[in-house]
């Protein structure tokens, strides 16, 4: 419903989420991603303490925050799904040439794109295919993990999820992966631009995970 999909446009990854019920009321997690298709979800992360106590029908509030976030320096970068403290923990730099370096694990090219495809790019993901293995394996993804960053070259995710040469988006794995075709593990884009202002590296331990210190 209307309500649903505002909770997957405006939640963030990195926002805070809280059970404001049940045995676990009070616990505090994180949004770490969404999924789309079929089940528009927001995902998020709890500790295993909290997990114990929650049971299906608890409710989660997220403190949506992030949207319309930009940096002053990069106008031409669009942030989505991405809060202040995602970016934080980030830390991207910025190198001789004037791009901002972002840590991934590994960047794919668009022809990996699957499912997502055509379809909004403020919630839901973007599935990477993973019918040619080798692919994956040649772009360092072969043990992809939740978490991870990934940057897909020549995409454009500002209005929408589609190809287009010289442009760069960068996600966050929240879904596994599939035996279906055009399915894979899904990403949620948190930046993307149509100039060449995006410079993916790879880079050990880029996993939100890691970088966000998640238990």
């Amino acid at each position: 419903g209307n309500a649903n999909t505002a909770l997957g446009v405006f939640a963030c990854l990195g926002n805070r989420a809280r059970v404001v019920n049940g045995a676990a009321s009070g616990a505090t997690g994180v949004v770490t991603g969404k999924s789309g298709r079929f089940a528009e979800h927001v995902i998020c992360h709890f500790d295993d303490a909290a997990l114990e106590k929650m049971a299906p029908g608890d409710k989660v509030q997220v403190q949506a925050h992030g949207v319309g976030l930009q940096l002053a320096d990069f106008p031409d970068i669009q942030f989505k799904s991405c809060s202040p403290a995602l970016l934080e923990a980030l830390n991207p730099d910025v190198n001789a040439d004037g791009k901002l370096v972002v840590p991934v694990k590994g960047t794919v090219p668009s022809v990996l794109a699957g499912a997502g495809a055509g379809l909004g790019s403020e919630n839901g993901a973007l599935n990477l295919q993973t019918s040619d293995p080798q692919r994956f394996a040649e772009a360092g993804l072969d043990d992809l993990r939740f978490g991870d960053l990934v940057a897909v070259a020549d995409w454009d995710s500002r209005y929408g999820h589609g190809y287009l040469r010289g442009a760069m988006a960068i996600g966050v794995v929240c879904q596994g992966g599939s035996f279906r075709s055009g399915y894979g593990p899904g990403i949620a884009v948190i930046m993307t631009s149509k100039a060449p202002v995006i410079e993916p590296v790879v880079t050990a331990g880029a996993n939100i995970k890691e970088l966000m210190r998640l238990g």
